[in-house]
């Protein structure tokens, strides 16, 4: 059943910082609550991702979130206060069912304590860690090529079925693909806001309409360039800012774009007041460290490394690409204004090892032409 969420019934004296602080010893008191039944828990799980150990078996490394749907507690109805009057939208916008449905997982609270079981392919159930206080848990598992049915282990990006549940009984269930990924060949890792989604990251108000208000919108001729390449047997990833709670609707985008599947690493992220500027915003560490995993888990494997031009990924890829000189192929850009190239170029021509790395585009075609440079 779906619940309506609104900022009705408070004054605007309730949303200043008086109010916030007076909230504040009770935020954290929210997550600390008594572990809630599975079959009031909602759970999720992002696609899985596996690579080779043995002759005969792979790893795969599983993660995901366990949160509760329910009360809107003051807190969060301030917050939500708080996000309209910054984006000045008309109160009744965030009525709307798109608001309404990707909004619920920002207000929901998170659940400490669930030990979720998962069974990949035809194997047999097994337990990852219980979750944190965020929500998510991770766990890792073999799995033998035995327990592949008959899928061929060698094909590149081959994709089973990872099941997870929650609760002795499986009240609440959860499916996403597990990609196997061989030792060589090449992968790309592709951020999204910006890069094959339009955001606007650039304008913060403008980010947080077509967030939570707007379809989300695919950058024009990108699908097609990345199923062009999917083609050619290279491996995706999406590495991304945006939270864990927009990941239903960006899988949603990404399938009816027809953008390639692959892995999915999206911002650990908890709604507070300080943080709603700062929602795509993650830690140079932080979405440098899940691409810097990936490099080390295939240490055999090329990458491309694809961005744009609006926040980060030119210093992270740049940083990447000294660590893992002959890992990278190259670092390739989109250009959200002209005037970025000339800002590139000064911030990385001297370092002449990282810059003849990089490929600045401002169309799909184009980074279709770079590609096929780079893999010659």
């Amino acid at each position: 059943m779906s619940r309506e969420f609104s900022d009705s019934g408070l004054t605007d004296s309730a949303v200043d910082a008086g109010a916030l602080r007076r909230e504040g010893k009770s935020v954290d008191r929210e997550y600390d609550h008594e572990i809630a039944p599975p079959e009031m828990c909602q759970v999720l799980a992002f696609p899985a991702l596996g690579r080779r150990v043995s002759e005969f078996s792979w790893r795969v490394e599983v993660e995901g979130f366990v949160y509760q749907p329910g009360e809107v507690r003051l807190r969060k109805k301030i917050l939500l206060r708080l996000l309209r009057r910054y984006m000045k939208v008309d109160p009744a916008e965030f009525t709307s069912p798109m608001f309404q449905e990707r909004i619920e997982p920002f207000i929901s609270g998170t659940e400490k304590g669930h030990c979720p079981t998962f069974n990949i392919g035809h194997g047999e159930k097994q337990a990852v860690r219980r979750t944190y206080r965020n929500g998510r848990f991770t766990g890792s598992v073999e799995v033998p090529d035995k327990d592949m049915g008959d899928t061929h282990s060698k094909s590149a990006g081959v994709a089973l079925k990872l099941q997870v549940e929650l609760g002795d009984q499986g009240q609440r269930t959860a499916e996403a693909p597990a990609f196997l990924i061989p030792e060589v060949g090449v992968s790309l890792v592709s951020d999204i806001d910006d890069t094959i989604k339009v955001t606007n990251v650039r304008q913060r108000r403008e980010m947080l309409v077509n967030t939570f208000l707007k379809p989300f919108t695919a950058v024009e001729g990108m699908a097609p360039v990345y199923r062009r390449l999917a083609d050619a047997e290279i491996a995706f990833h999406y590495v991304s800012s945006s939270p864990w709670q927009l990941y239903d609707s960006l899988s949603e985008m990404l399938e009816e774009a027809d953008f390639p599947p692959g892995s999915v690493h999206l911002r650990n992220f908890r709604l507070r007041d300080h943080m709603l500027r700062r929602m795509f915003l993650l830690h140079r560490r932080g979405k440098g460290g899940v691409i810097r995993h990936l490099l080390e888990m295939f240490p055999k494997r090329k990458f491309l490394l694809v961005g744009d031009s609006g926040e980060r990924d030119p210093k992270i890829y740049a940083r990447l690409a000294r660590q893992f000189p002959d890992q990278v192929l190259g670092i390739l850009i989109r250009l959200l204004e002209e005037s970025d190239e000339e800002a590139l170029r000064e911030r990385f021509e001297e370092h002449t090892n990282v810059w003849s790395k990089f490929r600045l585009f401002s169309t799909a075609t184009e980074l279709e032409s770079h590609c096929t440079q780079l893999l010659g």
